[in-house]
């Protein structure tokens, strides 16, 4: 199982130099966490595989003043969940 980041257009993987694009990863599952005090304050886990790679792992997304800007094509894919 391996930790990977959104970097703009793709996901990298810190153990591994692939750079994968929309098209080659599927998000499995995911589950979303809010704050009780301020449903703003969420977080996205991810569980992503990568046929193509032979990669799992997890991807984690904050919001608000933690999250990071990233690509449109990025942004569609993780919303189709």
């Amino acid at each position: 199982m391996f930790y990977f980041n959104l970097l703009e257009n793709f996901i990298t993987c810190g153990a591994h130099p692939y750079k994968m694009k929309r098209n080659q990863f599927k998000i499995d599952t995911f589950f979303r966490f809010e704050g009780d005090t301020n449903p703003s304050d969420e977080c996205i886990v991810y569980t992503i595989s990568s046929d193509k790679y032979h990669l799992k792992g997890t991807l984690v997304k904050g919001s608000g003043v933690s999250s990071d800007p990233f690509a449109d094509e990025m942004i569609k894919k993780l919303k189709v969940h």
